[in-house]
């Protein structure tokens, strides 16, 4: 396993597929989003193709009620929900 942000890898492939939804948005900063890119365009042969898919954050943020629940550069929501254990208890995670 790498971290996508550390690729080391020189002009050795043919193309490249990051279809993970969301993953490449999960970054934690703008400079690491280019780290990954840069990696990825030194991994490339001239000429490859790169596909990447990312969170759609216009969509995910339309459907937000709350917007302080909700973090629109890492297209991260927060979310609480009540839990009930067998014996009635319940607690908010």
């Amino acid at each position: 396993m790498a971290d996508a942000r550390e690729l080391t890898f020189e002009q050795e492939f043919d193309g490249a597929i990051c279809l993970c939804e969301g993953a490449f948005g999960l970054a934690g900063s703008e400079e690491n989003h280019r780290k990954v890119l840069r990696g990825v365009q030194r991994a490339l042969k001239p000429g490859s193709l790169f596909v990447l898919t990312v969170i759609n954050a216009l969509n995910l943020a339309r459907r937000i009620q709350d917007e302080s629940l909700f973090d629109p550069y890492s297209c991260t929501v927060i979310d609480h929900e009540e839990v009930h254990s067998p014996e009635g208890e319940s607690k908010e995670y």
